[in-house]
């Protein structure tokens, strides 16, 4: 469970970079 959740906040932490890279090109 705490796998889960660490997974949850890292790509909720993450997705803002990959949408700004993403907005880039």
């Amino acid at each position: 469970m705490t796998n889960f959740l660490l997974a949850c906040s890292i790509s909720y932490l993450v997705s803002p970079y990959l949408v700004s890279l993403i907005s880039l090109f």
